[in-house]
């Protein structure tokens, strides 16, 4: 099956196919609406995730389903998926201390300073 189609077919499927999931798996559901695919050259559909928990579970656990689904519908079977894990989870630091966790928000609000050096607080 090659049927040309469209980012809009593409577009149009994909939401259903987030509506087909949304009783069993309604977090992935809410994440394909969030993140619709980019059809690119050579039949390249890509769709940025924003985190590595919904990352690996689009590869384990969506994916083949959706496969199968958009090659059903689009009357295709010549694309490929390709999920990426967006730049921002990429570059992002986990915070594990509390020295680390203070700091991050000391950098949003630097209030907190004040309020720590005013009420002597300190980290256990």
């Amino acid at each position: 099956m090659s049927d040309p189609f469209t980012q809009d077919d593409l577009t149009d499927q994909w939401l259903r196919y987030a509506e087909k999931i949304k009783t069993d798996k309604p977090r992935m559901a809410s994440s394909l609406k969030h993140h619709m695919p980019a059809l690119k050259e050579d039949l390249m559909i890509e769709v940025i995730l924003s985190n590595s928990a919904q990352f690996q579970q689009f590869n384990r656990e969506i994916k083949p389903d959706l496969l199968n689904f958009l090659e059903s519908s689009l009357h295709n079977n010549q694309f490929k998926i390709i999920p990426i894990l967006s730049e921002e989870e990429e570059k992002q630091n986990n915070l594990y201390t509390a020295e680390e966790k203070y700091d991050h928000m000391l950098k949003k609000n630097p209030s907190l300073g004040k309020l720590k050096e005013r009420f002597n607080l300190d980290f256990e």
